[in-house]
């Protein structure tokens, strides 16, 4: 049987741990610490972000879900008149695709 590596966090100035891996992942999702705190691994001395935890979760193929973004409204604003830009040729193509069926239907109904 494999040891499992163990892991400390230091946020706010307060280093917490030891913890297995799962354990720092599951307090992550549920809010108890940040993403964007500083991971030591005991055995191996190594240092990185949890975020990296996540990346490194995520490269199997695994689905993500995101709970919420959090958006400065200025760039929220600027993002949906993006959007709208962006939606302008989506909305010509339709209109042309309905312009092409109603005249079939017209066609097909003349015949008759």
């Amino acid at each position: 049987m494999t040891k499992k590596n163990t892991y400390t966090y230091e946020m706010d100035g307060i280093i917490e741990g030891p913890y297995l891996f799962e354990q720092i992942v599951g307090m992550a999702e549920s809010g108890i610490i940040r993403a964007d705190v500083q991971v030591k691994c005991i055995e191996t001395e190594e240092d990185l972000l949890l975020i990296d935890f996540f990346r490194t979760i995520t490269e199997d193929g695994s689905d993500v879900i995101i709970k919420d973004v959090e958006m400065k409204f200025a760039s929220m604003v600027e993002f949906m008149i993006k959007w709208v830009i962006a939606s302008i040729p989506a909305a010509i193509i339709l209109f042309i695709l309905f312009a092409i069926f109603q005249a079939f239907l017209l066609s097909i109904g003349t015949t008759f």
